[in-house]
């Protein structure tokens, strides 16, 4: 079975192809830095299968990291894996990016605190109970909330990851164990997926969706242009 995961909630993003019937054989890419997601994306996915000769209809399963993270991130992984589960007629399954983040080999088993950055003192987050030999447990799932308050109910030897370490570590003293520098990757992604996917899961399409958690800052200028023409919408 070959499987596609494209995971593209934070930067630098990646997608991996496993070829091989165990699992064994993954192979990665990391979306250059440089050209964006937008730029890079389509060019890893055809790095991939060419360096395995084979062509996009050698797809058999799809796997998307759904987020919380950067909008334009979101919509392009979601957009890629949607129009090639459609046209290839192929299963597709979405993972929270908290998750898979959680699942990085550098966090330790037990409780985990997910944090990323989401701008004006806010962060994303998801807590995980992290197990040997599985996918992280969900404890609370991804939600979007001041970094000050996070802080304020975090339990004693939770490990914290992700890029909103700094702003929550900010309002703890001392500063929580965890690591900054991990970003949720493809390689997680596709253990984590192809898991769900082996025991006959997979997502409906049309129903598979971003978790942008809170509007972007185009729909807020929209509605504060809005209410200041003093409009209804509909």
């Amino acid at each position: 079975m070959i499987t596609l995961a494209i995971e593209t909630s934070a930067t630098p993003g990646s997608v991996a192809l496993e070829a091989g019937p165990d699992g064994a054989d993954v192979d990665v890419r990391i979306l250059d830095r440089a050209g964006g997601h937008a730029r890079a994306l389509a060019p890893a996915i055809a790095a991939l299968l060419e360096a395995r000769g084979l062509a996009p209809t050698r797809i058999d399963r799809i796997v998307v990291g759904l987020g919380p993270g950067g909008y334009t991130g979101l919509r392009l992984a979601l957009a890629t894996a949607k129009t090639l589960a459609a046209v290839l007629e192929r299963p597709i399954v979405g993972v929270p990016s908290t998750q898979v983040l959680a699942a990085h080999p550098v966090v330790p088993v037990g409780r985990v605190l997910t944090v990323l950055d989401a701008k004006k003192g806010d962060v994303y987050g998801a807590r995980y109970e992290k197990v040997d030999g599985g996918a992280p447990r969900e404890l609370e799932a991804p939600f979007v909330r001041p970094a000050e308050e996070v802080a304020a109910v975090l339990d004693p030897g939770t490990f914290v990851c992700g890029d909103g370490f700094a702003a929550l570590a900010a309002h703890r003293d001392p500063p929580p164990a965890g690591d900054a520098g991990i970003v949720p990757r493809a390689q997680e992604l596709l253990a984590i997926g192809t898991a769900r996917l082996e025991r006959g899961e997979r997502d409906e399409e049309k129903s598979l969706l971003p978790l942008y958690l809170r509007p972007s800052e185009a729909e807020l200028r929209w509605e504060r242009r809005r209410r200041e023409a003093g409009g209804t919408g509909g």
